[in-house]
């Protein structure tokens, strides 16, 4: 299950274990190894987590996952970090901190297959660009794709007990509303989303806003395999609410940055290397003219939404079209994601909650 990161918080502040680290190193380069040695006591939390991933649970989540999701985990293999990004969840935050996690030298390279180009990749392979483009050209290829991995690399890493796997989740109503605020509202072509392709599908005029109702009949329709990774199910895209990742981090609960740091201090790093980006989708959509009309066309006027958060302006989108029930579409088209994950929205089917969703949205 993944950790509750409340719970190990109160324990870290109950326990107060302090000390050396109780694990030997996980790293193969000497320079990490050193900053190892310079690190902060293990922590009550910590100290949890490393037990955790050395129990066979974590083994076999590990090797579930690397053998259905192979394409989409991006691995650090010297760090043991294993991270599925989901779109809209979090992701640039991560891809800051990553490329941090990777010294300047290198004792050996993992072992992977040739790094190619794959057409199946165009959108999976956005993350792993980003975070090598912040690396020295030797770096590269320290951070690679699973699926780049030999499988006895594979089976070595997640049997070693320090595979650490993580991701990130979110509601879906609000993870909606997230990528059309940032992605479709101001009718954008190379943001990431090619919005010709979703007013070609619809039968709209080149050019046309695309209201919020519309952008869910375009998702509602789409099947899981081709659909634009910004509007992927989250179960899909990572195979999250599974059991299999160690840490799987609600950011709509609040514990992100919790659950960040708490990774960083497990591989010996300052927390201090967490810096969190938090682009708001909201105050993005009011600098562009075309999503502030398109937006405002929906949901009035400029001034009554501005100082919004994005669940707020869900409230109002979801609302938007008298008669229509828009969040029912989302209920349906990410039903799983809601299942798994214990998500629900205000009138509508509650799966079983999630333990530590605290109610949030």
């Amino acid at each position: 299950m993944a950790v509750s990161l409340r719970w190990a918080l109160t324990l870290a502040c109950a326990v107060d274990v302090r000390g050396k680290h109780s694990t030997p190193p996980v790293y193969s380069s000497t320079s990490l190894g050193r900053r190892l040695a310079a690190s902060p006591p293990v922590d009550g939390a910590v100290a949890h987590l490393r037990e955790r991933m050395r129990s066979k649970n974590a083994t076999d989540g590990c090797l579930a996952l690397l053998e259905s999701h192979a394409g989409d985990l991006l691995v650090i293999p010297e760090r043991g970090l294993i991270w599925c990004p989901n779109a809209k969840v979090g992701s640039s935050t991560m891809v800051g901190v990553l490329p941090l996690l990777i010294g300047p030298n290198a004792s050996a390279r993992p072992q992977t297959r040739r790094l190619v180009e794959r057409g199946s990749l165009v959108h999976h392979g956005a993350a792993l660009g980003r975070l090598r483009k912040d690396l020295q050209p030797a770096d590269r290829h320290r951070v690679v794709f699973a699926s780049e991995m030999e499988k006895a690399a594979r089976q070595e890493l997640c049997t070693s007990g320090r595979a650490l796997t993580f991701t990130t989740v979110r509601s879906p109503w609000v993870r909606m509303v997230s990528a059309y605020l940032s992605k479709v509202a101001d009718g954008s072509e190379g943001n990431g989303v090619d919005t010709s392709i979703i007013r070609d599908f619809l039968g709209m005029p080149a050019g046309t806003p695309i209201p919020f109702d519309r952008f869910l009949e375009f998702v509602s329709k789409q099947p899981d395999k081709k659909i634009n990774i910004h509007f992927m199910p989250q179960s899909f895209r990572c195979g999250v609410g599974m059991g299999h990742y160690l840490i799987e981090s609600h950011i709509d609960s609040g514990s992100f940055a919790d659950d960040v740091k708490l990774i960083l201090r497990s591989l010996g790093e300052s927390e201090d290397l967490f810096k969190e980006d938090h682009r708001r989708c909201t105050e993005e959509c009011g600098q562009s003219k075309l999503c502030t009309a398109n937006l405002e066309a929906q949901i009035g006027p400029k001034a009554t939404w501005i100082g919004n958060g994005t669940g707020e302006i869900a409230r109002k989108l979801y609302k938007s079209w008298p008669g229509h029930d828009l969040a029912e579409i989302v209920r349906q088209r990410y039903a799983d994601d809601a299942k798994l994950l214990g998500y629900a929205w205000p009138g509508h089917i509650d799966p079983l909650p999630w333990p530590g969703n605290g109610g949030h949205l």
